[in-house]
């Protein structure tokens, strides 16, 4: 996946390396349950889109969290729910470099930090 790729493309590239071994193989030996503190990855992934699907914006903490997963996938699920819950964009690239990432999730912490000190604290 080239940095030429639309996001899209990347998302659908991600999805369908971890989708394909599953419906080849059959099935899971164990069924996901939503955790985000789950040493299991599908468990994660399950929380993060049950939040997202119920506009639960409770769970931003445990979302921005999820950003410096090792999984690629998770990354990109947890940022795009970021979006999609808070209507905020900090810039975060899932496929960027490290540094890079460490970078954006630092921005969406300033930016949970400003939220949470509340519009009389805001200036």
């Amino acid at each position: 996946m080239g940095p030429g790729r639309p996001r899209s493309a990347k998302v659908l590239c991600a999805a369908a390396a971890v989708a394909a071994p599953l419906a080849a193989g059959g099935c899971l030996a164990i069924k996901p349950r939503p955790d985000f503190d789950s040493a299991f990855a599908p468990d994660r992934h399950l929380a993060i889109e049950q939040a997202r699907a119920r506009g639960d914006r409770s769970a931003v903490d445990d979302l921005i969290r999820q950003l410096s997963d090792d999984d690629l996938l998770l990354r990109w699920s947890a940022n795009d729910a970021l979006v999609d819950l808070t209507g905020h964009d900090a810039g975060f690239e899932p496929d960027a470099s490290e540094r890079e990432r460490r970078a954006g999730i630092d921005r969406w912490m300033s930016w949970r930090g400003v939220q949470q000190a509340g519009p009389e604290d805001a200036g």
